[in-house]
């Protein structure tokens, strides 16, 4: 049983397409053979649909009717006239026989036939004119009924879109809304939960900025006694130097006559600062590193 497991499950594999299509026609033939009737009806009676179709089919039978009472008044009046016609032609027969002759009755009985066919025409055709009216008159009103209920049927349709447009903005509005409010909790939590948790990161940077702040201290008082013993070095040099030069300047004289200039070591010791603007320097500058900690500790607190 084992063995063949793989091989199954292969078959199957091969199969789901085809199983897939085959699923995909039925559903397909099942929803064209659905009756949709009770849905479309709903639809109708809520939109009024329904009323407005009646009327519809109401006014198509109006039309026909007043449209068959025309074509019957039309054979009718063509029947009129072919009997006037036949009648004038007879009444000119009569006028050119004499009223002794043979065909003299045989005109007459013709002529009150076509008299008689003639009255009944013209009887039948004022009935078919009144009928043609009055349908005339029906297929009027129902087509302005029907006018009328597609207008309050057009109504119905914006008003019922206009509610359901607000229907849908005020869930859209409460929905965003709802998620905005779910928004700021988190981060309200989230502001809290970091608050709390960064008060002891805050203690230990302020703590590594202080430590950071003394070393800094000592290393600017060991640079400023390396530099106090470079200014003692640089004044002995100095001296040093004056001396030798005022040596050999006594040394020149005596040798010779010749002017000599003197070089202008003054303003090169003038440039060099003192200890104590050196110190000012630095202290300066630790002062703005203690201040600048300061402000940042403050802002981290706030």
């Amino acid at each position: 049983m084992l063995p063949n497991l793989p091989m199954q499950l292969v078959k199957k594999l091969v199969n789901f397409p085809a199983v897939v299509r085959q699923s995909i026609i039925e559903s397909c033939e099942k929803l064209k053979s659905m009756d949709y009737r009770p849905i479309y009806e709903i639809y109708d009676n809520l939109t009024g649909l329904d009323r407005v179709r009646s009327l519809h089919v109401g006014v198509a039978e109006a039309e026909r009717n007043f449209v068959q009472k025309q074509v019957e008044r039309r054979a009718c009046q063509t029947e009129v006239f072919q009997l006037e016609e036949a009648r004038n032609r007879i009444n000119i027969q009569l006028d050119s026989v004499k009223r002794s002759d043979e065909n003299f009755l045989k005109l007459v009985t013709e002529l009150h036939e076509l008299s008689r066919q003639h009255q009944q025409a013209r009887d039948k055709l004022t009935s078919i004119e009144l009928a043609e009216q009055v349908t005339f008159e029906q297929f009027s009103s129902i087509l302005r009924h029907s006018q009328a209920e597609e207008r309050i049927q057009a109504s119905r349709m914006r008003q019922w879109t206009v509610g359901f447009s607000l229907a849908a903005g005020l869930i859209g509005f409460s929905a965003t809304w709802i998620r905005f409010r779910q928004l700021d909790k988190q981060n309200a939590s989230s502001l809290h939960l970091t608050s709390a948790t960064s008060q002891p990161t805050t203690e230990y940077s302020f703590q590594d900025i202080t430590s950071s702040l003394h070393s800094s201290n000592q290393r600017l008082r060991t640079t400023l006694d390396d530099l106090n013993q470079i200014k003692s070095n640089l004044n002995d040099l100095i001296k040093t130097l004056k001396e030798n030069l005022n040596v050999m300047n006594m040394n020149i004289t005596k040798s010779s006559d010749v002017k000599v200039v003197q070089l202008p070591v003054g303003n090169i010791i003038a440039e060099i600062p003192s200890i104590d603007e050196t110190k000012y320097m630095y202290y300066t500058y630790g002062t703005g590193i203690l201040l600048l900690s300061a402000f940042i500790f403050f802002l981290i607190n706030r």
